[in-house]
């Protein structure tokens, strides 16, 4: 199975976006090369991390089965 990985993407070098290329994300500003752990790993920015989101990762048959009264909303 996948993992994920969720960061605020502000950055003193300015907000970061992102573009996967192959295996890996790179942020469009600087070109670093990040990994799903919120860590650069190389490029200008490599060895600092981001801020982590606090988040759940799990499927969703097993979150609705203990909150059933969740919503989906349409994109």
């Amino acid at each position: 199975m996948g993992a994920t990985g969720v960061f605020y993407a502000d950055h003193e070098e300015g907000d970061l976006q992102f573009s996967r290329i192959g295996a890996e994300f790179v942020d469009e500003r600087t070109g670093s090369t990040w990994n799903v752990l919120g860590e650069a790993v190389a490029g200008p920015l490599a060895g600092e991390r981001l801020e982590p989101v606090p988040h759940v990762d799990t499927f969703w048959f097993a979150w609705s089965a203990y909150q059933p009264n969740t919503a989906i909303l349409p994109s």
